[in-house]
């Protein structure tokens, strides 16, 4: 059983929240040195195959300086490669009622914060994005871009759509995304993965493709500590029930927490699944380079 998280918390305006400038401003100080020439592309998604050795021109990309033979004969000279190959960036926003939750901040802003920062990543990479907004009752498919301008297009979507009474179908997702992409492709799940169960497989997904999970949370859905009765609104349904919390539903509640997260980390670890957990009161785009990084 999956412990459901619950808040009667009413949205505070994304407008008022988020500022589509002030997540790009920040993405581009905490992954500078990823942008301006530590990798050839954030995700190693381009093939390159070495051509030849030639002098610097002002057209010419910096990141391909060669510095050993510029260092060597004074004169800047930069690598030619031939590119082989462009693996498609895919970002998949998992919308689900759970996303509304925050003490203080929702998981729908971190949300929205990492996949407008990916977004910003992969474009100045001159990678493909394709994004996918998915729950059980939606999917949709914004138009694959190698466009700067789609980071302001993915944005807006994700501020429009309501999490709320939204739950997510990670089979319907799975066979969606096997038969919608063709070639082997970088996909990041972005969401909370509380509704992903023992029943569920990433492994078919993960065969086939590069597969990361971003799992957003809040600190108070994962330790309660609070004490007797309180209505409670569920976000995936929307219906309201009076909860009596006490010692035991604590206790019990936390094994529920400590057995799906053992769960995952299971999952993950036997197909080989790369992920990380960011949380309403961490610096996401901060989080977000460290594991780019890694």
């Amino acid at each position: 059983m999956t412990p459901r998280h619950h808040s009667t918390m009413s949205n505070v305006s994304l407008q008022e929240s988020l500022s589509l400038a002030t997540i790009l401003l920040r993405s581009k100080k905490k992954l500078f040195h990823i942008l301006h020439g530590e990798h050839d592309t954030v995700f190693g998604g381009r093939g390159m195959v070495f051509k030849e050795v030639r002098e610097y021109s002002s057209e010419d990309d910096i990141r391909h300086l060669n510095w050993k033979i510029t260092a060597r004969t004074g004169t800047p000279m930069v690598n030619l490669h031939n590119e082989t190959k462009q693996i498609p960036v895919v970002l998949v926003y998992l919308n689900s009622g759970g996303l509304y939750f925050g003490a203080k901040k929702s998981k729908r802003e971190i949300a929205i914060e990492v996949l407008t920062s990916l977004s910003f990543i992969t474009l100045n990479q001159y990678d493909t994005l394709h994004t996918l907004f998915h729950s059980a009752s939606q999917h949709q498919w914004l138009a694959p871009s190698r466009h700067k301008g789609a980071v302001s297009l993915t944005f807006d979507a994700a501020c429009s759509l309501e999490p709320l009474g939204q739950h997510i179908d990670f089979d319907s997702l799975v066979a969606q995304l096997l038969q919608k992409l063709k070639r082997k492709s970088l996909i990041f799940l972005i969401g909370d993965f509380w509704e992903f169960e023992e029943k569920h497989d990433l492994g078919r997904l993960a065969f086939s493709h590069e597969l990361y999970c971003i799992i957003i949370r809040d600190h108070a859905e994962e330790e309660i500590t609070l004490n007797g009765s309180y209505a409670i609104t569920d976000p995936l349904n929307s219906k309201t029930h009076t909860l009596h919390i006490d010692k035991q539903t604590v206790t019990g509640y936390r094994a529920l927490i400590q057995e799906h997260e053992s769960m995952l980390k299971k999952h993950f670890a036997q197909h080989h699944i790369a992920s990380t957990k960011i949380y309403t009161d961490e610096d996401a785009i901060e989080k977000l380079a460290q594991f780019v990084r890694r």
